[in-house]
């Protein structure tokens, strides 16, 4: 009982996040045009953040919304997937680089800790 409230104090503490939790990892695929977008939200519309490559491995959570300032953005297609860290950027960082991707351009994987 004890771990499950120190879960739910970590959850809560969670900047941003309506209902993160760690759902698992991802491995970018190859795409057409050579990158993979890590846009600021779900969906075309949202700025890129940054272009990731093939085979960036990718921490993923079960969110599907997400809040910004004062509104709450939500992916109810569930076809894009919520990145809370992107291991290639970052290695050297204090901070990560979280974001948004289309799901249909990563492959779901086991997640490992070989830093």
């Amino acid at each position: 009982m004890r771990a499950l409230y120190l879960a739910a104090a970590l959850l809560i503490a969670l900047p941003g996040r309506a209902d993160a939790g760690l759902d698992g990892c991802a491995i970018v695929r190859p795409t057409s045009d050579g990158f993979l977008s890590l846009r600021q939200g779900p969906g075309v519309r949202f700025a890129e953040k940054t272009k990731l490559r093939q085979g960036d491995y990718l921490w993923v959570t079960d969110t599907n919304c997400l809040r910004q300032g004062n509104r709450t953005i939500c992916d109810d297609t569930r076809r894009w997937l919520h990145v809370s860290s992107v291991r290639r950027l970052d290695r050297d960082r204090h901070t990560t680089m979280e974001g948004w991707v289309y799901q249909r351009h990563v492959d779901m994987t086991e997640c490992r800790d070989d830093s």
